[in-house]
């Protein structure tokens, strides 16, 4: 499960975004700003303002990674070569079942 409060302040840190500038920029108090941070959960509307505010999609965090890349167009270069890569190994290997099943066709025939 996802500490979405860490998460925030990991973000937030990261940014070197002071907490009151964040506070002010989410509407709330320094205060409540670190009863965020010590959240496990968080109102859907808050998340949206502070991934706005941040410019961080925190609610990729809870959808998988695959799903969300491929919706939203965030596949990530290394992940594009990986899934390329599976998709021409699968495009050869239905290539050599067509090539069995017309010889299989061909001698029962």
């Amino acid at each position: 499960m996802v500490h979405i409060g860490k998460k925030i302040r990991q973000i937030v840190t990261d940014q070197k975004m002071p907490v009151q500038n964040f506070a002010y920029a989410i509407s709330r108090s320094r205060t409540v700003v670190y009863d965020i941070f010590e959240r496990e959960t968080i109102d859907t509307g808050l998340l949206l303002k502070i991934s706005e505010v941040l410019g961080y999609d925190f609610f990729r965090l809870y959808s998988p990674k695959v799903v969300v890349g491929i919706s939203s167009g965030e596949i990530s270069s290394g992940d594009e070569i990986k899934l390329k890569e599976k998709i021409t190994a699968l495009e050869k290997e239905v290539s050599y079942l067509q090539e069995i099943n017309e010889l299989l066709r061909k001698k029962n025939g």
